[in-house]
């Protein structure tokens, strides 16, 4: 059976610095004008970060002893092929931990980086994230392809962004050729909305010097009559 690729909407370090222009304030670098007038009408709610739970998963903030099981999936050649920077070093590994911790500590916080624990074995399979500019990610481990832990830290996150931080939209992008990626978002009621051509690296598959980007998102009130 062909492996899935879960990883092109992953949350790491240098994701932040790829996706995010930055504003002129120096304590504002990763967001956007727009991310700015958001964050002003929800920074009341982003005071704290809460511990989440799906059916399998435990969700929670990321520390320093989570090094070896972010990097095993931060590492894995699979999992890089469709991310902007490929597979992440050891360093880079704890960089992104340690800007997740930091970030974890703000007042009021912006980007809300999770760890995803399997209840069963109480190990790290992964991470997602959900912003109060409304961008999603997440990646998985490879060992857990295949078993819908993707679907759970999505519906999460999405749950977390319109009941607790108050977002109306929220959106997502991958590399147009990870069809694993898309399709778990149409799986999470999201609309593709368009492409971006030559919007990123090439994937590791590709012998292209760009590759192209889907965007798909979803409105609190399309949200929620999916719920009904």
């Amino acid at each position: 059976m062909k492996k899935r690729h879960f990883g092109g909407c992953a949350c790491f370090a240098r994701y932040l610095r790829y996706h995010f222009a930055i504003c002129e304030r120096p304590d504002m670098i990763g967001f956007t004008h727009h991310s700015l007038d958001v964050f002003r009408k929800i920074q009341k709610k982003a005071t704290e970060m809460q511990t989440l739970e799906t059916e399998r998963l435990i969700l929670r903030k990321l520390k320093k002893d989570d090094f070896e099981a972010v990097h095993s999936y931060m590492s894995c050649s699979e999992t890089g092929i469709y991310l902007p920077w490929g597979t992440n070093k050891e360093q880079e590994a704890r960089s992104y931990i340690d800007l997740a911790m930091t970030e974890s500590e703000k007042e009021p916080i912006f980007h809300y980086h999770y760890a995803a624990i399997l209840k069963e074995t109480g190990g790290l399979i992964g991470g997602c994230r959900v912003s109060c500019d409304g961008s999603l990610c997440w990646v998985l481990h490879r060992d857990h392809w295949n078993r819908g832990f993707g679907t759970e830290m999505g519906r999460a996150m999405m749950k977390y962004g319109f009941e607790e931080l108050g977002l109306h939209r929220l959106f997502a992008s991958c590399d147009t050729e990870n069809v694993a990626s898309y399709r778990l978002m149409e799986k999470l009621g999201m609309r593709r909305e368009g492409t971006f051509l030559e919007y990123r690296p090439p994937n590791k598959l590709s012998g292209k010097k760009y590759s192209d980007c889907f965007i798909y998102a979803i409105l609190k009130d399309e949200w929620e009559t999916q719920k009904e």
